[in-house]
C-alpha cells in the first residue's frame, strides 16, 4: 500500500508540475503571507442558523493553536496546537471533527511546499502538493487514499497585480474555472480570500500560520456570481464582510 501511494504522488506531482508549466519558489521573499501590522485573532462565520467561531493564538510570534467550533454543537470541530521545528510544521488534534495529524514540510523561504493529513479515526491519508511565484501560492494537488477509495485533485491559481484572478480545478470527473474581481482597497490584515475557503478548507491554519504564501494584495470584490460588501475599521482592516450567503465578522490583535 505505501509503495502504491508513493508511486501515485509521483505520477501526481509530474502531472502537476506539466500543468503549472514554468513556475518557481521565490527564496528572497521572508516566507509567510507578509503579515505586518494586526494579525488576525478571531473569525466568526454566520450562515443562516449557523455560527463558527474560529479562534488564532500566537506564542513568541508565531500561531499557535487554532480552534474552530458551530455555536449550535458540543465539542470542536478543530482543535489544533501548532509546532515548528526547523523546515517542518505540524498541527495536531481535531481536525474536521477527527483526530488528525497535518505535516508540512517547508522551503528556504519558509513556505510549505508539501503536506500529508494523516486521519487516525479512519486511517485515511491525504498527500499535498504545493507551488509558489514571487510568494503567492500558484497550484496546489492532493491525492487521497483510504482502503474503499482513491481520487487526486489540482488547483491552478492565477495572479495579476497581487491579486489572485482565476482559479482552476481539475478532478477525476471535470475541470471548472472560476474568475475574481476586487476593490482598490488594501488587504491589510492579510485575511483569506474567502472564495477559496472550501478549496483551501484543510489548510485554513497553515494560511493563517503565514507557511502558505501571500494573501491578495486587495479586496476580493465578486467571484463572478455575487458580490462581497465589506465594512472597515478606522485603520482600514476589515471588520465584517457580507455576501449573499455569508457574514464574517474579524478580531485582531
Amino acid at each position: 500500500m505505501k509503495t502504491n501511494r508513493l508511486i501515485s504522488a509521483m505520477i501526481l506531482a509530474t502531472i502537476f508540475l506539466s500543468f503549472t508549466a514554468c513556475s518557481n519558489d521565490d527564496d528572497s521573499i521572508n516566507g509567510g503571507n507578509g503579515q505586518s501590522g494586526k494579525r488576525v485573532a478571531k473569525i466568526v462565520n454566520e450562515y443562516d442558523d449557523f455560527i463558527r467561531t474560529e479562534i488564532f493564538s500566537y506564542s513568541n510570534g508565531k500561531l499557535s493553536h487554532y480552534t474552530a467550533k458551530y455555536d449550535n454543537k458540543t465539542g470542536y470541530e478543530n482543535n489544533q496546537t501548532i509546532t515548528y521545528s526547523g523546515n517542518t510544521v505540524v498541527l495536531k488534534g481535531l481536525f474536521d471533527g477527527s483526530d488528525c495529524v497535518q505535516t508540512y514540510t517547508l522551503n528556504n523561504s519558509g513556505l510549505a511546499t508539501s503536506c500529508k493529513i494523516v486521519n487516525k479515526n479512519s486511517g485515511s491519508e491525504k498527500d499535498y502538493i504545493f507551488q509558489y511565484s514571487d510568494g503567492y501560492l500558484i497550484g496546489m494537488s492532493f491525492a487521497y487514499s483510504s482502503k474503499d477509495y482513491n481520487s487526486s485533485e489540482i488547483y491552478i491559481f492565477n495572479y495579476s497585480n497581487g491579486n489572485m484572478t482565476k482559479l482552476t480545478h481539475k478532478d477525476n470527473y471535470e475541470t471548472r474555472t472560476y474568475s475574481f474581481t476586487y476593490y482598490n482597497d488594501l488587504n491589510k490584515g492579510n485575511i483569506m480570500n474567502e472564495f477559496m475557503s472550501d478549496d483551501l478548507f484543510a489548510h485554513r491554519a497553515a494560511f493563517y500560520a503565514g507557511i502558505l504564501g501571500k494573501a491578495t494584495k486587495n479586496l476580493p470584490k465578486s467571484n463572478g456570481q455575487y458580490d462581497v460588501v465589506y465594512y472597515l475599521d478606522n485603520d482600514g482592516y476589515v471588520k465584517t464582510a457580507t455576501d449573499v450567503e455569508y457574514k464574517y465578522t474579524y478580531t485582531y490583535e
